[in-house]
């Protein structure tokens, strides 16, 4: 399937392509999503696994949404891509809204593409891209937002060669995630705001979920003045007990550990057995999976 905005192709709105396309599928099914920039609401269900959607690169094919939760919406309802993935526990029906671009079905991958909230950092929590799915992938993509861009909600995730920009937790979740050879960008936030990059959201003390973000760059972009930017969460001297933070072989400008908190939660890994825990390779078990992607990645800890 093609998606044009001039109607070269099937479909001209990425939305009627991921209806058209089949369910329970157990072969890759490619969308073609050509240059344009598409303002639109995009759910991808459950039902809809194996599913590829393919653009002509980061800022040629451009996905954009306005949604905020200034507006009344949850962020779970900020939605550009939307996905709603309904799951039964003992008790009782949950109803998880994957958002601005947001994924649930099995097998995703998402390459050369943008995917964008731009309703400001005034308007707080916004997501561009939210994923649910398993065995997700996103490749050469970028997702651009300020507060909470990227909701990697749950399961196997892997981003390689991405751009994500944003003020506020702009990458959030509670996925086992790994981001590889990516760049993270800091914007300018609100007044008496700080940056924060990573908030992970695990509340169940039995999972072992986390974001390792691995060979990448932490940048401030170019409208942000100097300033201290926190790669996680904090709240001035208080950590919670179940924090683990590791930092392992930083280098750059910011990566002398001699200013950080000292919170017993966050840890200069020193050997490297311990850093392998993170890699593609062990935490989200990239070997059996990936392979079959075609998507390049470093399974150990040399990137």
């Amino acid at each position: 399937m093609v998606v044009a905005k001039d109607g070269t192709g099937t479909h001209r709105k990425i939305r009627d392509a991921v209806k058209a396309a089949p369910e329970h599928s157990r072969r890759r099914v490619v969308i073609y999503v050509k240059a344009g920039v598409y303002t639109e609401n995009v759910k991808i269900g459950s039902k809809k696994t194996n599913l590829m959607l393919v653009g002509d690169g980061a800022g040629k094919t451009v996905v954009v949404g306005y949604r905020s939760v200034h507006e009344n919406y949850t962020t779970f309802h900020t939605a550009t891509l939307a996905l709603y993935q309904w799951r039964r526990s003992t008790s009782l029906i949950v109803s998880v809204l994957v958002v601005a671009a947001a994924v649930a079905g099995a097998g995703f991958i998402m390459r050369d593409m943008t995917v964008e909230n731009r309703a400001g950092a005034a308007r707080h929590q916004a997501v561009a891209l939210l994923v649910s799915g398993d065995h997700a992938v996103v490749y050469r993509s970028a997702m651009l937002g300020y507060q909470d861009t990227l909701y990697a909600h749950a399961q196997r995730q892997f981003y390689r060669d991405c751009d994500v920009a944003g003020t506020v937790d702009f990458v959030f979740g509670n996925a086992y995630v790994v981001l590889q050879n990516c760049t993270l960008w800091a914007r300018r936030p609100l007044p008496g705001q700080e940056n924060t990059v990573t908030a992970q959201g695990r509340r169940d003390p039995n999972q072992s979920t986390g974001i390792s973000v691995h060979g990448c760059r932490l940048l401030p972009s170019p409208e942000l003045e100097l300033q201290r930017r926190a790669a996680g969460r904090w709240n001035g001297d208080f950590a919670p007990d179940t924090l683990y933070y590791g930092e392992y072989r930083n280098s750059g400008p910011g990566a002398a550990v001699g200013g950080r908190v000292p919170w017993p939660g966050h840890r200069v890994i020193k050997l490297p057995e311990e850093a392998m825990e993170f890699t593609v390779g062990r935490f989200i078990g990239g070997y059996s999976w990936l392979p079959p992607t075609g998507v390049a990645f470093v399974a150990g800890l040399t990137v």
